[in-house]
């Protein structure tokens, strides 16, 4: 209901013909969430702006059947001295599949134009981290 909700309400908001853009990520597999289950994952590293490497590691447990995933993000700033500053980030968030999003669209008087698997525009696929919906705005005539 409250996914519905706020589709609904960014319905009332769009001018006609409006687009809505919505970005998710892909819900983990079965596979994948019993593989990744409370282990910690290299993300990416890269050098903040005075020059410090910054390491970015990620772990997460996945509910399948509520489609709920606990997130923990732990993000370690190596200054110029090589002293550790840790952050530690935890969230949790519900996924959505695809046919779910497809008939909530649709519910909320969205016409779905076309999905993308990444920000560069690639079709979406097996291999996508993201779902990208692009949905036009469905007016419906005054009765």
């Amino acid at each position: 209901q409250d996914q519905l909700g706020c589709l609904q309400s960014a319905h009332k908001h769009l001018k006609k013909n409006g687009r809505l853009v919505v970005d998710v990520s892909l819900p983990p597999t079965a596979q994948s969430a019993a593989y990744s289950q409370g282990q910690f994952h290299f993300g990416h590293e890269l050098l903040d702006a005075d020059g410090c490497v910054v390491q970015w590691r990620l772990g997460y447990t996945a509910d399948l059947i509520q489609q709920t995933m606990n997130c923990t993000h732990i993000l370690d700033r190596i200054d110029h001295e090589a002293i550790v500053h840790r952050d530690i980030i935890r969230f949790s968030q519900r996924f959505v599949y695809y046919r779910e999003m497809e008939l909530l669209l649709k519910t909320a008087k969205y016409e779905l134009e076309t999905v993308y698997g990444d920000y560069e525009f690639s079709p979406l696929c097996e291999h996508s981290q993201k779902m990208i919906f692009i949905a036009r705005k469905i007016d419906m005539p005054a009765i």
